[in-house]
């Protein structure tokens, strides 16, 4: 009985991660959009090491993601967190996965060959609700580009599901490309 629960639970896993439900992206770094930032945001950058600061607001905010803390302690492809803050409280987290060839990009079925050294995934991201409408997605989007920028990264992918198609429009609106040649 436990055999066909784990089972179970592998091949849930695997349906999510390997089977053709995403669409992937990617933008170059210099493309990103580039914002003037909003003195009411501030950004941060922290390492997987430094988890305790977002791992609790995480569990508190969008407990329904608990692959974002397994990122979070297993320290999953070179892991950045970008935290946003507003009026001291983090309102925002996008992940940020420098070393590409370990992301979870990796674990699905796109085509790793399309990758270069100086690549990066941009993972898992969540803003409070009450701050959808307040651009904080735009003005994260221009700090990682900073980021980027300064640790020399050249392109940046990312895998969105293919049940969101209003996430696509988004994506392309801020100079992403589908990629139709990964398989």
């Amino acid at each position: 009985m436990i055999f066909s629960s784990i089972n179970s639970l592998f091949a849930k896993i695997r349906y999510h991660l390997v089977d053709n439900k995403f669409l992937y992206l990617f933008s170059v770094v210099d493309a990103l959009p580039d914002l003037k930032g909003d003195e009411n945001f501030n950004f941060k950058i922290i390492d997987a090491d430094d988890k305790f600061e977002i791992a609790e607001w995480i569990n508190f905010h969008n407990p329904s993601n608990s692959y974002d803390m397994k990122c979070i302690y297993r320290n999953v492809g070179d892991l950045k967190i970008i935290i946003c803050y507003h009026e001291r409280k983090i309102v925002h987290y996008f992940f940020v996965f420098i070393d590409i060839f370990t992301s979870p990009l990796a674990k699905t079925n796109f085509d790793m060959n399309l990758v270069g050294k100086h690549d990066v995934y941009l993972g898992s991201a969540f803003t409070l609700p009450e701050f959808r409408n307040s651009w904080v997605m735009l003005y994260s989007l221009s700090f990682i580009k900073q980021y980027l920028q300064k640790i020399g990264a050249e392109k940046c992918y990312l895998l969105i599901s293919d049940s969101t198609p209003g996430a696509v429009s988004f994506w392309e609106r801020v100079h992403f490309k589908k990629i139709t040649s990964n398989l």
